[in-house]
């Protein structure tokens, strides 16, 4: 009997803890982990995001950027599972490359364990060659016996692309040139460093736009609205099955965050990437923002993990070749 009765207090003890920290939530500064170095697509809307985030959260605290780059995303990851629940650090997350790791080789994350959020954006990636690369067509590379692709790390949507297509479907020598930011990589490209690089439109874009990348496949099974007309998409070309992979920019905290902080959260995201200024910048950047609940975030972690399951061995033992 008094065994129970002291469940029964420390039970109800943590229920009275969690709803004060959700009421006084937040009393100091939100760490928003980036898992790349600055200047790429992750960095540029977390950063776009983060002072309307400030604005819809109670006491408009400060959400301080923290870029904390390694592995493809996964050190950031590891980062995350470790921290307190408690609404103080939260992170973006490159749902399609971690959900691919995490079925394909031992990892110490679990995207199923997350406290999702909400989520960035989502896009279809494209591939681009460099004006004066030694490939300008489909046709050169599908004959090309060595592709070079600028990548950001195999578990991002440059590296998944790119050893999916070149690697699996193709049957190529593929060799991957890492970079720490899709910047690099994309300049990398431009100098004719590597052949060619894939990511989203939109990080393309600018590159594309000014003349010194040109697109050649978009990984879709339907044309997006902003690649240029002519551009087959990667079902087109014989491979529908690659069109599930996109860009899929999550937003999540540590495991075990109480319900109501991730209310909280969720429904400044919602506010803050409905905010007309916040639309009006990512039309201007050519950044499209596409809001989720947590709820809809967790279908597409789950889906994802299905998906990414039937290409886990090929990528892990392409990983081993490495």
């Amino acid at each position: 009997m008094i065994k129970r009765i002291f469940v029964i207090l420390i039970v109800l003890l943590f229920s009275f803890s969690a709803a004060a920290v959700a009421r006084d939530y937040p009393y100091k500064k939100i760490s928003f982990i980036i898992p790349y170095k600055p200047g790429g697509g992750y960095d540029t809307i977390g950063r776009a995001i983060a002072p309307y985030l400030s604005k819809y959260l109670p006491n408009n605290p400060t959400v301080l950027i923290v870029n904390k780059p390694g592995a493809g995303g996964r050190a950031a990851a590891r980062y995350m599972m470790k921290q307190k629940p408690d609404g103080y650090k939260i992170s973006m997350w490159n749902g399609g490359g971690l959900a691919l790791l995490q079925k394909s080789i031992k990892v110490k994350f679990d995207l199923k364990k997350v406290s999702w959020l909400g989520r960035a954006s989502t896009e279809v990636p494209a591939l681009a060659v460099p004006k004066a690369g030694r490939y300008q067509s489909w046709e050169e590379l599908k004959n090309a016996k060595e592709i070079r692709m600028g990548i950001t790390g195999i578990p991002t949507n440059s590296g998944i692309t790119s050893i999916l297509l070149f690697h699996s479907s193709l049957k190529k020598k593929l060799i991957l040139v890492p970079h720490d930011a899709s910047s690099e990589a994309i300049t990398s490209a431009i100098r004719g460093d590597v052949d060619g690089v894939s990511y989203s439109y939109s990080t393309l874009q600018p590159a594309i736009e000014s003349g010194d990348l040109k697109p050649i496949v978009q990984f879709s099974d339907e044309p997006f609205p902003e690649v240029p007309k002519g551009v087959p998409t990667i079902a087109e070309l014989g491979f529908p099955e690659l069109a599930a992979i996109q860009t899929q920019r999550l937003i999540g905290g540590p495991p075990g965050m109480d319900k109501k902080l991730v209310k909280i959260i969720s429904d400044a995201l919602l506010k803050a990437q409905s905010n007309s200024e916040l639309l009006a910048w990512a039309e201007k950047a050519q950044r499209p923002l596409n809001p989720l609940p947590p709820e809809k975030v967790e279908k597409i972690v789950y889906s994802l993990l299905d998906v990414m399951e039937k290409y886990a061995g090929d990528i892990a033992s392409f990983m081993k070749k490495k």
